[in-house]
């Protein structure tokens, strides 16, 4: 023991000699450096991850919010598109502070629109950082971008099996959006039209692409499928039905359109050539569709358009921008119905 302290009384007597004292402090000020890095990556970087991601999220809402608005309204699409996109970035930040730093359509059918930062205490697009500037760090640039692109629905599941003529289709944008009567034993709301070729029994008719027609088989705007003339209901249309009733998948379907037919009964082939959207008010199919309860299926909201031997849906033909990935885009644009696609 008494070795011991001997050691330590000639150690703090050569740390007297040599004057260390200010060892502590400078060591005390390499800490700090450390630990103020430290509080700029953990502070600042995180600022900045947040600040980005508010960006994206209003870049990619303006994005997809402006291709919406072209397909739905194309006569409003370019001189709207300054002012919603930046509505919505700005909506997208928790401080309501972004801006757009530029908006541009690449092509016809595409968008592009990059977002940045909107500082009061820091330059247009950069982001004031809390300690880093402590550091000699600049004030960083921050900014996101998204691109969307449009095109015709080109293949996907047709939820209802129902083939309208493309006469129907043209003439529906005529209407302005009236209400119309798909009836599938052939009968038009809309004068003038008639199936085009040979008329196919069932009407604008079930179609199907095996041995029946189902709900949600998978259509595309070059196929050619075969008519189901008779009257009995897919039970796969069921839960379809149901869901339009309760609003799960919205109101507003994808049907394939059909340009010329041929042959007959269950021969008959309809050629498809698009696809068209068609905003669901209502519908009665008899027989065993049913309902929950049990009851033939009827949605109420139809307001006696479609009653008696009447069988089929009710709506409106819309201008329509639809977000399904389970839809391609590399369809024609040429009824109004559009997939829209985004990436960054």
């Amino acid at each position: 023991m008494r070795r011991l302290i001997d050691h330590l009384e000639i150690a703090r007597a050569r740390h007297r000699t040599h004057n260390e004292r200010g060892a502590i402090a400078v060591t005390t000020a390499l800490a700090l450096v450390v630990l103020l890095g430290f509080a700029a990556i953990a502070i600042d970087v995180g600022m900045m991850y947040e600040e980005r991601a508010q960006l994206q999220n209003g870049a990619d809402s303006a994005a997809l919010a402006i291709a919406q608005n072209c397909i739905e309204s194309p006569t409003t699409c370019s001189a709207s598109a300054s002012q919603l996109a930046s509505d919505i970035a700005r909506d997208n930040t928790r401080d309501n502070l972004s801006e757009i730093a530029s908006l541009t359509f690449p092509t016809s059918a595409s968008v592009r629109v990059q977002t940045q930062a909107k500082d009061g205490q820091a330059d247009a697009g950069k982001l004031a950082l809390a300690i880093a500037p402590l550091l000699g760090v600049d004030d960083p640039s921050i900014s996101a971008a998204a691109f969307a692109s449009w095109g015709g629905p080109g293949t996907g599941p047709a939820m209802l099996p129902i083939a309208v003529s493309h006469c129907q289709a043209t003439k529906a944008f005529e209407q302005s959006g009236s209400t119309v009567v798909l009836d599938i034993t052939g009968k038009s709301s809309l004068p003038g039209c008639a199936h085009e070729g040979r008329p196919v029994p069932g009407g604008f008719g079930w179609f199907r692409q095996g041995t029946k027609a189902e709900c949600g088989q998978e259509t595309s705007y070059d196929d050619i499928v075969f008519s189901d003339p008779g009257n009995d209901f897919a039970g796969s249309c069921d839960e379809v039905l149901k869901n339009l009733l309760n609003k799960s998948i919205g109101d507003t379907l994808l049907l394939p359109v059909y340009d010329s037919t041929s042959d007959s009964g269950n021969n008959a082939k309809y050629y498809i050539s698009g696809w068209i959207a068609f905003k669901v008010t209502g519908w009665n199919f008899g027989g065993n569709a049913k309902d929950d309860n049990n009851v033939n299926v009827r949605e109420h909201a139809n307001q006696g358009l479609c009653t008696g031997n009447c069988r089929g849906i009710i709506g409106s033909f819309v201008r329509y921008a639809s977000l399904d990935e389970l839809y391609t885009d590399d369809g024609p644009l040429t009824y109004g119905a559009a997939v829209v696609k985004l990436s960054n």
